[in-house]
């Protein structure tokens, strides 16, 4: 259809209480949407000992 375009939507959560600690929204699904989503999160939190699992 005319005028449709696909949203990829990047998620870090926090899964001690299930928050959403940062997000990102991008019309390609590339590794530059993965590392603004990780940008976005070192300058919110204090990641110091933090352990990132991606699946």
């Amino acid at each position: 259809m005319a005028g449709e375009s696909k949203l990829y939507l990047s998620t870090i959560l926090d899964l001690y209480n299930n928050e959403v600690i940062a997000y990102q929204i991008s019309d390609a699904q590339n590794a530059q949407l993965v590392l603004d989503t990780l940008e976005l999160v070192f300058r919110k939190c204090n990641t110091a000992g933090t352990i990132l699992h991606s699946d």
